[in-house]
């Protein structure tokens, strides 16, 4: 850990940013080293072990995880200067020294006993789910002993319903090193006690939430942009778990890697992964049909999402717009879609596609097939420069696009579609 953190502060200081390499390092410590405790709390060897809650546990461990590195990152930078000036290597390394105790030991060590707690009662309450019918509340438990907090202490005796939207915010632990605790019980319901409101972090029932971590000041600390910054540690370690996008990843020509520099080459790569012919499980996802799945692979539903917010976040960044016509033509054969164009046509409401829509400027590069369209296109990506096939001169929309249906022609063997983007 602390060869892992003098590497992050060198680079840090050195280049006056941290790359995404490195940062993931950090992140994947976090990520792993809290993992490892939601299964001490929530053993899969339990009699109801639940592997979707677990796995949904896990994933809020990651987003927490990403949450704290960008958080670290974001303090440890503020500390290149003092306000005025450029620091000194010995003079930064001495006050990130300082925030890094807090963050990788002091906190973390704290972070790891609060999540073994957490998916400890997350085991306690599937057991409790068995019985519900012969012991249908919970009380809560405090440790009435000299160290008790007087805010728990209020709480000991409430007995309300399993289900009871109380247990939202008040299943322990309730704190840091909360010692409280829940029982089943037959007991008849109590009133709520006022006096106690819990903090929004520990505001959470794991078996509800699917989450450790109701929220945290990590998260609280960032921005926007840089919550969305975050979320790619999560992503692009679900693209790179894919042997094809690794492939791809490292096959990518130079000029395509830096067609676009204001884009991560994760981006760049993902738009001509695309391109190529893993367009088409990536579209059967988006639209809920059966597709290629694979954990080996990595083919998993965290790699679909994962590159879906990629491209989506590439097509909103890359500079190269098209407006005017594009052309498309494709098998179609599923009359739901079909109907669903056709409606839309009909009622003059939004038609939103689910997944992307290949276009080319060129008609005679439309894609062969049972259904035509013409799209009226206002901020069309042209992905060229990526593209596994530039002389096709595609033009990609985004995943959720809404288009206006403007024209359906059925002409028995053959549907023309006219959309305009909106």
């Amino acid at each position: 850990m602390s060869r892992l953190i003098e590497d992050y502060l060198e680079e840090l200081f050195n280049e006056k940013n941290v790359s995404f390499v490195t940062r993931q390092k950090l992140w994947s410590f976090y990520n792993e080293k809290l993992s490892k405790a939601v299964d001490v709390g929530y053993s899969p060897d339990l009699d109801f072990y639940d592997e979707d809650l677990a796995k949904s546990l896990k994933d809020n461990i990651a987003e927490f995880s990403a949450f704290k590195e960008t958080s670290f990152k974001k303090e440890v930078e503020a500390l290149l200067t003092d306000g005025k000036h450029l620091r000194s290597k010995s003079d930064f390394k001495k006050e990130a020294l300082k925030v890094s105790d807090d963050y990788n030991y002091r906190w973390l060590e704290t972070e790891r006993h609060h999540t073994i707690a957490v998916a400890n009662m997350a085991s306690k309450l599937k057991d409790f789910e068995q019985n519900v019918e012969l012991y249908p509340n919970l009380k809560l438990v405090s440790v009435n002993d000299s160290r008790v907090r007087p805010e728990h202490k209020v709480l000991d005796g409430t007995v309300r319903p399993f289900n009871d939207p109380f247990w939202k915010s008040h299943t322990p632990p309730l704190d840091w090193g909360c010692r409280c605790d829940l029982e089943q019980t037959d007991d008849e319901v109590t009133d709520v006690p006022g006096g106690f409101q819990t903090k929004i972090e520990f505001e959470n029932n794991p078996i509800d939430s699917g989450k450790i971590f109701g929220g945290s000041a990590y998260e609280e600390n960032l921005t926007k942009d840089e919550k969305e910054d975050a979320g790619k540690l999560i992503d692009y370690n679900h693209l790179h778990h894919n042997k094809d996008f690794e492939n791809t990843f490292e096959r990518i020509r130079p000029d395509q890697e830096n067609a676009y520099p204001n884009l991560d080459k994760e981006q760049s790569v993902a738009v001509n992964f695309y391109s190529r012919e893993f367009y088409d499980p990536i579209n059967k996802y988006n639209r809920g049909l059966e597709t290629f799945i694979s954990e080996k692979g990595g083919y998993t539903d965290d790699f679909y999402k994962g590159i879906t917010k990629t491209i989506n976040k590439a097509l909103d960044d890359i500079p190269d717009k098209h407006v005017g016509m594009t052309y498309r033509g494709t098998y179609l054969d599923d009359t739901n879609v079909l109907q669903g164009y056709k409606k839309a046509f009909e009622n003059g409401k939004p038609y939103t596609e689910k997944t992307f829509m290949s276009t080319s400027t060129d008609q005679s590069e439309a894609f062969e097939g049972n259904v035509t369209f013409s799209v009226k296109s206002k901020s069309g990506t042209k992905i060229s420069k990526l593209s596994a096939s530039p002389h096709e001169q595609e033009v990609l929309f985004k995943a959720g696009q809404k288009f206006k249906v403007t024209g359906f022609t059925d002409y028995g063997e053959a549907i023309h579609i006219e959309m305009e983007e909106i």
